[in-house]
């Protein structure tokens, strides 16, 4: 799961900090120093993705894509051979992933909903 501030649900960084504000009480010199953190953590290659995939798929574990947040990253997570977009951010993500035959997971406060299915 990667909640890299800039991407995913935190595209944009003051739904970060927002967020951020809400589990604790912190100034915005602190808000920022966690932010540049995160912003400058190395991000996770295309080479090492293939290398989870890969394992995943000789030890029969399903592989899930999180937080997609739009649909060229759909066809990028099925090319390495996802089976699941949890938490599609937006409703053409949820259906490019539908349509491409992933397994789609999203939930909000009233309901959960698994796919493929004629829902959506």
């Amino acid at each position: 799961m990667d909640h890299t501030p800039g991407q995913g649900q935190y595209r944009d960084l003051e739904v970060y900090r927002d967020t951020l504000k809400g589990y604790k009480n912190l100034s915005d010199k602190e808000l920022n120093g966690i932010i540049k953190e995160r912003v400058d953590t190395p991000v996770l290659t295309m080479e090492r993705m293939k290398e989870v995939a890969k394992i995943a798929d000789e030890n029969g574990i399903a592989l899930a894509s999180h937080d997609d947040d739009n649909v060229k990253k759909i066809d990028l997570v099925k090319a390495i051979g996802t089976t699941i977009s949890e938490f599609p951010i937006t409703l053409d993500v949820a259906k490019k992933a539908k349509q491409s035959g992933l397994y789609t997971i999203v939930a909000r406060q009233i309901f959960c909903l698994a796919a493929p299915i004629q829902a959506i």
